[in-house]
């Protein structure tokens, strides 16, 4: 690795050094782990943060809510696919030309 950033080896050590003691951990290893984790955070965060909120409907809109248009050609399609797929038959799974 040091010799495709154009570094000498005791330099990619000494930052590796230097970034375990920023961390506080003992190992490469365990460094990897925690920004891992905190980039995992982080992104549950955002995604969490992006989201667009959805009202929870009660039992009684629910039950007023309207009956869904009929499945779209498309959309029956894809479903017929996925049972295809689901049943692992490859064959008529593949697409058509």
């Amino acid at each position: 690795m040091a010799s495709k950033l154009g570094l000498s080896v005791h330099t990619i050590n000494e930052r590796l050094r230097d970034t375990r003691r920023k961390l506080s951990v003992s190992s490469s290893k365990a460094a990897a782990w925690t920004i891992g984790g905190l980039a995992m955070i982080a992104a549950l965060f955002a995604t969490l943060a992006l989201s667009p909120t959805q009202p929870v409907a009660t039992p009684a809109q629910a039950a007023s809510a309207p009956v869904p248009a009929a499945e779209s050609d498309a959309s029956r399609a894809a479903r017929q696919w996925l049972t295809l797929v689901d049943a692992r038959n490859w064959q008529a799974a593949q697409p058509r030309s």
